[in-house]
């Protein structure tokens, strides 16, 4: 089956070549704004895109994967804990063992 044939924005009549990378409205070759080696369908749309990704940081900063990695130590402890306080509950002795190592 093949797809529908997509016409410009502003040429009804004009099959589209691209979609506009921003708000991806299709575009004309004739309407293409082009910035960055990529297609607009005008300057407002170029604008956004760039502004955006001139302030855009794909990488997170190494605090926040501290942060992440001390987290999910976290939840990996309080789990453990957990296994261990209802395993002493159903009297299971090396969690009652495990429990007084620790301090509890």
């Amino acid at each position: 089956m093949a797809l529908p044939e997509r016409f410009c924005l502003n040429h009804t009549d004009v099959p589209a070549a691209a979609n506009c990378v921003q708000c991806h409205k299709p575009i004309c070759s004739a309407c293409i704004v082009e910035a960055q080696g990529k297609p607009f369908c005008s300057e407002s749309c170029a604008t956004k895109y760039v502004a955006f990704y001139s302030r855009y940081k794909p990488d997170a900063p190494d605090r926040w994967k501290t942060l992440r990695l001390v987290l999910k130590l976290g939840v990996v402890a309080a789990v453990a804990l957990v296994v261990l306080l209802v395993g002493r509950a159903f009297g299971f002795a090396w969690c009652a063992e495990a429990l007084k190592a620790i301090g509890l």
